[in-house]
């Protein structure tokens, strides 16, 4: 399946990501290689923020389902809901939780950007 998140990302990366994250919930079991998520979480960075609200909300949805794969899935789903909360210090201690949770190499690269996703 993360072959088809690479090969269809931009039309299907948050369908795929949440499928993914489905069957890692639902069979414990099921090992997801990180390293094979790399690549599709390099491409949300490089992509950028769109200027839209609704497509950042997605863009930021999709990068968080990507993050659930290799990091405790409920940790990283309360940071996006924080995140989107519309609050400030809730975003801001959402932020915090993923500055904690994140390996030193994701943090250099996604938690600038995902800073800048936060209301």
């Amino acid at each position: 399946m993360l072959v088809l998140l690479k090969e269809h990302q931009a039309e299907f990366g948050s369908e795929i990501a949440e499928a993914l994250g489905e069957l890692h919930a639902r069979h414990s079991d099921y090992e997801v290689d990180s390293e094979a998520v790399e690549a599709p979480l390099m491409v949300e960075v490089v992509g950028g923020l769109p200027d839209d609200a609704d497509k950042r909300d997605e863009h930021l949805r999709r990068l968080m389902s990507l993050l659930a794969l290799i990091y405790p899935a409920d940790d990283v789903f309360r940071a996006y809901a924080g995140m989107t909360s519309g609050q400030k210090d809730v975003a801001s201690n959402a932020v915090e939780l993923m500055d904690n949770l994140l390996r030193t190499d994701h943090k250099r690269s996604l938690l600038p950007f995902i800073e800048s996703c936060v209301r």
